[in-house]
């Protein structure tokens, strides 16, 4: 599994993800792989609009405390509405990507390499 994001700037950190992720996992990605975005883009955290869809580890209790006690605004998202995710677009685009290398990857490290 792969965490990643963008921004309206470029693409930001993405996070190799081994084994299922939780709801502390996601904090931790939050906090080192966004957060590493944000300043790596240049954003002032006031600038910043998070959009994330409605799974549990997303909209956990303490999920909801670290976007707050980092200042960071979370974007109401509809439930059930995978078809407005932008991130999509962009998983998209990779795998077409990894399609065209689809007889040279040789193992999973060498997909993560190629992401």
């Amino acid at each position: 599994m792969v965490w990643g994001g963008f921004t309206f700037r470029g693409v930001g950190n993405f996070c190799k993800i081994d084994g299922n992720m939780n709801g502390a996992l996601y904090r931790q990605i939050l906090e080192e792989d966004l957060m590493n975005t944000i300043e790596e883009h240049g954003f002032a955290i006031n600038e910043i609009i998070f959009q994330q869809d409605n799974d549990p580890k997303h909209t956990a209790n303490l999920t909801k405390e670290w976007f707050d006690n980092n200042n960071i605004t979370v974007l109401d998202w509809p439930a059930k509405s995978p078809d407005l995710n932008p991130i999509e677009h962009l998983w998209n685009e990779i795998d077409r990507y990894l399609q065209c290398l689809s007889g040279s990857i040789s193992d999973t490290e060498d997909l993560w390499e190629k992401i």
